[in-house]
């Protein structure tokens, strides 16, 4: 059985939630063409071939980070997607299964910006760069060592030296005690729209450390569905008691600015479920000639 070469950078489980069951597609904006179109599946949704391939020992491995989304976050998104559901419908759930469900969404929300190509060739740029410029300078054994850290850079299209289970775990660790807060679409014309890096991140200063200017992941909003999203935050922000928002009518226009956040966050492109929504939603941005 051959290796899968194409890599989401949403996960394809989070992507299926925004699909359209009755009519078969998933309808996607281009911010920065500013076209609508639609796609019939998601394989090919937040994708790209290669994405996720790494060079090590002198060698290709398509597997290794493709295994650890699926072993630490995608493997039991179905289920902690049903666990917050669940609750959110009935109020009900088993307290510690609701928690580590939580928890488990806000670790693949906190890895969401990270895996996006945009912010890959950002991170490599920012490491390699300034060996370029280095290397003029070197002494001959250096030298030596830099040409060939960048030819082994040339082997993939990004490095992908990063370890997305490890940065989950530290950064909530980093951001504990935290609150969680769920907001739930009780209508039907009303949907929430995912952004192509999986959630809306925002950083503050909740942490003491030497440098006081220090920022850190603090805030991590997932889209689970069309219906459904997660918030969770430090509660070193302020808050105290997390909590189930039911947006109805009365809250068109909470839906609105949280789907104006998703498209802000996004570096080119969004999806829906709805193709109305999604083309109602984006001539509302422009009325208001909203930046993004």
């Amino acid at each position: 059985m051959s290796t899968p070469l194409n890599h989401h950078y949403v996960s394809q489980c989070q992507i299926r939630n925004f699909f359209n069951q009755s009519e078969k597609k998933i309808y996607l904006y281009d911010k920065i063409r500013n076209n609508f179109f639609n796609k019939t599946t998601t394989k090919s949704v937040f994708s790209e071939r290669e994405l996720n391939t790494v060079y090590e020992n002198g060698q290709l491995n398509h597997d290794i980070i493709e295994k650890d989304l699926k072993d630490y976050f995608e493997d039991s998104f179905v289920k902690n997607t049903k666990i917050i559901l669940d609750y959110a419908e009935t109020q009900i759930a088993v307290k510690d299964e609701l928690i580590n469900a939580l928890i488990d969404i806000t670790k693949l929300g906190i890895i969401g910006d990270m895996r996006n190509p945009v912010s890959k060739r950002q991170l490599d740029d920012a490491i390699y760069k300034p060996f370029e410029e280095l290397r003029q300078y070197a002494a001959p054994n250096l030298k030596e060592q830099i040409d060939q850290a960048l030819e082994d850079r040339k082997k993939t299209k990004y490095s992908n030296k990063l370890q997305y289970s490890k940065i989950a775990e530290d950064v909530i660790e980093k951001m504990f005690p935290l609150v969680s807060v769920i907001f739930y679409i009780t209508t039907e014309d009303d949907y929430f729209v995912l952004s192509d890096c999986s959630s809306i991140v925002s950083r503050a200063k909740i942490n003491k450390y030497f440098n006081p200017d220090i920022q850190e992941i603090a805030n991590v909003g997932t889209p689970l569905t069309s219906k459904l999203l997660v918030q969770t935050m430090s509660s070193k922000l302020g808050r105290k008691e997390g909590g189930i928002y039911y947006l109805g009518d009365n809250h068109k226009s909470m839906i609105n600015d949280i789907n104006m956040m998703t498209l802000a966050s996004s570096k080119k492109m969004v999806a829906c479920e709805s193709e109305a929504y999604l083309k109602s939603f984006i001539e509302r941005v422009w009325e208001f000639k909203a930046v993004y």
